[in-house]
């Protein structure tokens, strides 16, 4: 049996097991956060814009749709961490993941899976080993999973798996050749 690796739950310290590797101090870490947080944004709202025009979502932010991301990064307070905890949330959960039947067929596999996971990273960073379990544990229940880097692996990647479609990615790539480039 496969159990989310997120561990024991102790009031005491759960507010030191919810920091992630992003509130690791460092040169350049919270330039790594900004641009991941851009990346996370632009992911879900080209997703949202491709289910809307296949009519999988109303678009109406009331109304459920099949994904979501993860909101499992940045500081907070230590009670916030204690209610986190609390609740279930445990460091390293995949920042976006899909969850329903019509996931369309992963591109080279031909195989279709029941949703997708997506840990996404900013340039040059790696998955930790708490979002490698997290990712071993969707795709043993059936997901297509991976780790991105970058604006340009995240587009390929969702394209890929059929997430969005290819005027997408083309837009999303090039809009980001021009965003690195003003960032710098």
């Amino acid at each position: 049996m496969i159990t989310p690796p997120h561990g024991r739950a102790s009031p005491r310290n759960a507010a030191r097991r919810v920091t992630t590797q992003h509130d690791e101090p460092g040169p350049g870490s919270a330039r790594a956060r900004q641009l991941e947080r851009g990346i996370h944004v632009r992911a879900v709202a080209e997703v949202r814009e491709c289910m809307i025009r296949r009519g999988i979502w109303s678009g109406d932010p009331k109304d459920a749709h099949p994904f979501f991301h993860a909101v499992n990064e940045g500081k907070c307070s230590k009670r916030q961490a204690g209610e986190r905890r609390a609740l279930g949330l445990g460091a390293g959960v995949s920042d976006l993941v899909f969850v329903y039947g019509t996931t369309p067929t992963i591109a080279n596999m031909g195989v279709p899976h029941s949703g997708a996971a997506l840990e996404i990273k900013a340039p040059g960073k790696k998955a930790d080993r708490r979002q490698k379990q997290w990712l071993a544990f969707w795709a043993a229940a059936g997901f297509a999973a991976a780790v991105t880097a970058g604006h340009r692996a995240t587009a390929e990647q969702l394209c890929a798996w059929g997430y969005f479609e290819d005027f997408q990615r083309d837009r999303w790539i090039a809009w980001a050749e021009i965003y690195d480039r003003e960032a710098l």
